[in-house]
């Protein structure tokens, strides 16, 4: 049986950086910070700086502590719910905040982002398509 998607979303993405840059706002209580993520699907969750942390005000250590094992090597990090505004879709998600300055890239992953999108990519052309997903 054949798919048909229709993508709301067009997001080119620039070639000259590593990976696929997507802006973003991430909201954790009042404050609200623009930040740029990089889409990781082979991330199962959503893992963003530490000093991304400070600036949005997140009591990290008071969150559930969860130890990822990246190419890069392990990561400590705690998890806190927060609001991700991307592409004019906003939603709530379950995320994790380093630790320590380790980690330097803010990671979209599959709980918390990917799974709130149909995506379509053409990279050769450095396009994301994208459309909210709804069951």
């Amino acid at each position: 049986m054949p798919y048909n998607f229709d993508f709301e979303i067009k997001h080119q993405y620039p070639d000259h950086e590593p990976g696929i840059t997507i802006p973003i706002f991430l909201t954790y209580g009042s404050k609200t910070e623009k930040v740029l993520a990089k889409l990781d699907t082979g991330a199962d969750f959503c893992v963003f700086t530490y000093d991304l942390a400070l600036l949005l005000g997140v009591p990290l250590t008071s969150g559930p502590k969860k130890t990822f094992d990246t190419s890069g090597g392990l990561v400590e990090t705690y998890g806190h719910e927060v609001t991700i505004k991307s592409f004019d879709f906003e939603h709530t998600a379950f995320v994790y905040f380093a630790s320590t300055l380790g980690h330097r890239r803010n990671l979209l992953g599959r709980q918390g982002w990917i799974r709130n999108f149909q995506i379509g990519l053409t990279d050769y052309e450095n396009v994301l398509y994208l459309s909210p997903y709804s069951r």
